[in-house]
């Protein structure tokens, strides 16, 4: 698991530390305070790779910017130091056989899925020499991890061979159904452990009724109606893909595990960016308890460990951990943006009561309400303390009164407190004289 990591004028701050958790570690913060800078981050310090462009230091200052992290498992215990060379314009690692993290797999918020496999990706001693793998990792785009990963090799004639790194989830799709062996049913599991209750992902019949397309496609099963999984929502398509890589990873090691005389992982670490993306609240609900109840089935008959870091900015997302975070094993991070530069601030695992807690106690909003409604509340509370000098708009209680009409429900339970503070501007109607 990667146990903590230090960066120092690197990224969003002079200083930044997180200690990471063994198990689920979720972090919140506002846009650009850096959760996906730090998930980069963290995947280039378990992969030696990056999946975007490289982490910038700073520059103009006399420190010497640096990046500390260490990971350590049941067999491989790494901590690092990095320093920032800039002739070559690259961080420097001490030289040395770097440990093995493990499988590491990143989901990425555009689609995207990074794979560092350590029985393809690991370097290898062979005769006393290091030799370096064929390909560092595997970074798919979002439509490699449709259509398939391939790569290009120069051969000793100086043509270039093209190999097949992954089929993509269209054609592997098709094949494990077709086959009907370990790996589709296993997507069948994986499938309907990442629905919410009463929209199980169900896999139809390939379609071939696209007159333009000549592969089979994928087709869901959706409120009746067979539905190629290329005109699925943005939603379903995301939880799709995540069920379709986390199989193929999986399985794809413990296949090149066999071929190569190796024993499989004891460690996973998967990073996903915006667990939300694309998703109705009922599905944000289940979603984090979703991957991780799938990457613990997936690693169980190695008894690996498994480590998750997750961002997101969903107030949903958060309050959903409540249940299945525990202290010491599990952790929540906010990230906190402020005149300095940026803090991170481990938050206490408990439950908050329901999602509009975690809006106002960890989201940083006054009200769980529209900013017009907000507003206008904030005003009358103001005024009911006795504080007189408002701004303008609202600095007078009928200016308060109308904004809060305009903004709020009939039925809000906000009004009891503001009609007895102010009753002259709800004057209760006279009751009609009964005739005798």
């Amino acid at each position: 698991m990667l146990a903590h990591l230090v960066l120092h004028y690197v990224g969003p701050s002079k200083h930044l530390e997180i200690q990471f958790a063994p198990g689920l570690n979720l972090l919140t913060g506002d846009n650009g305070a850096g959760k996906t800078f730090l998930l980069d981050v963290a995947w280039w310090a378990l992969t030696r790779t990056w999946v975007r462009a490289m982490a910038r230091p700073w520059l103009l200052t006399k420190s010497k910017p640096h990046i500390d992290y260490k990971f350590e498992s049941k067999v491989t215990v790494a901590d690092t130091s990095a320093s920032f060379d800039r002739e070559r314009w690259d961080w420097r690692i001490p030289k040395g056989r770097p440990g093995n993290p493990g499988l590491v797999l990143y989901a990425r918020a555009d689609g995207g899925f990074a794979v560092w496999d350590p029985a393809r990706n690991a370097r290898r001693r062979r005769d006393g020499a290091e030799e370096l793998p064929r390909d560092p990792a595997y970074i798919f785009s979002p439509s490699e991890v449709w259509d398939g990963l391939f790569k290009s090799d120069a051969a000793l004639d100086g043509t270039q061979t093209r190999r097949n790194v992954c089929n993509g989830l269209i054609a592997d799709w098709v094949a494990w159904q077709r086959e009907g062996d370990e790996r589709w049913n296993t997507l069948v599991e994986v499938l309907r452990d990442m629905s919410p209750p009463r929209e199980t992902l169900e896999a139809a019949e390939p379609s071939r009724d696209d007159p333009d397309e000549t592969r089979a496609i994928p087709t869901l099963r959706l409120y009746g109606r067979d539905v190629p999984l290329t005109l699925a929502s943005a939603g379903m398509r995301r939880v799709v893909a995540l069920a379709y890589l986390l199989v193929w990873a999986w399985f794809e090691h413990k296949r090149q595990c066999e071929l190569r005389g190796l024993s499989p992982t004891h460690q996973i670490t998967f990073l996903v960016d915006e667990v939300e993306a694309h998703l109705h609240p009922k599905w944000q609900r289940v979603i984090l308890r979703a991957l991780r109840g799938v990457v613990d089935r997936l690693a169980r008959t190695q008894h690996a460990e498994v480590q998750i870091i997750a961002a997101t900015h969903s107030p949903l997302v958060m309050a959903s951990t409540e249940p299945i975070v525990t202290e010491g094993q599990d952790a929540l991070f906010r990230l906190e943006a402020g005149d300095q530069g940026v803090t991170i601030r481990e938050l206490p695992v408990g439950p908050r009561g329901d999602v509009v807690n975690w809006l106002v106690k960890e989201f940083g909003l006054e009200q769980a309400r529209s900013l017009e409604a907000e507003e206008a509340i904030e005003a009358a509370e103001a005024w009911m303390r006795g504080e007189r000098d408002l701004a303008a708009p609202l600095d007078t209680p009928e200016k308060i009164d109308r904004a809060l009409r305009r903004s709020l429900p009939a039925d809000d339970h906000f009004w009891a407190r503001w009609i007895l503070t102010v009753p002259s501007l709800h004057p209760v109607p006279a009751r009609p004289r009964s005739r005798r």
